[in-house]
């Protein structure tokens, strides 16, 4: 178990920096569940066309993992595994599964995006730590956006510059 506060006296709520995201997983859900029935992702919609997903079936993954989350506490002993089979996660199809889990990525990102700039005050936030990796995630949808012919070249001088940099001593 790890340190957990409470943010006032009259608040029975336990926070933690690393578990904090347990506390926004009822708002997430609506949203999710709303982008989902409203068609929201174009792309996300038709291949669920495709591969003839209904709403009762979006209804039905939303359900699942809703059940899955909310009853975590119920059996302490449970294994995830276990909890997922009694929740139905697995009689959901497929693509239904992962339509669900790829529109509550898209929620957190926004619930990152915003998070980050509450939480940076002066220029000291959670993320000044990891400023490369800004720059890394820019140069990896560069790298994504290529064919592939030019991406292994890319790779491969980037790898000869590094490697030139090494044998300088820089």
């Amino acid at each position: 178990m790890s340190l957990q506060a409470r943010l006032s006296e009259n608040d029975p709520r336990l926070y933690n920096s690393y578990r904090d995201v347990a506390h926004c997983f009822g708002d997430v859900m609506r949203e999710v569940a709303a982008r989902l029935e409203d068609r929201r992702w174009p792309e996300l919609d038709a291949i669920l066309t495709k591969e003839g997903i209904t709403m009762d079936q979006l209804g039905d993954a939303c359900a699942a993992a809703c059940t899955f989350v909310q009853t975590a506490t119920e059996l302490p002993k449970e294994k995830m595994h276990e909890a997922l089979e009694r929740s139905g996660w697995w009689k959901v199809p497929a693509p239904a599964q992962m339509a669900l889990c790829a529109m509550i990525g898209t929620v957190m990102f926004g619930y990152f995006y915003a998070g980050v700039r509450e939480a940076t005050l002066g220029g000291q936030g959670p993320c000044q730590t990891f400023q490369d990796l800004r720059a890394f995630g820019s140069h990896a949808q560069a790298l994504l956006s290529m064919g592939p012919w030019k991406r292994r070249w890319v790779r491969f001088t980037l790898r000869l510059e590094a490697t030139w940099k090494a044998l300088r001593g820089r």
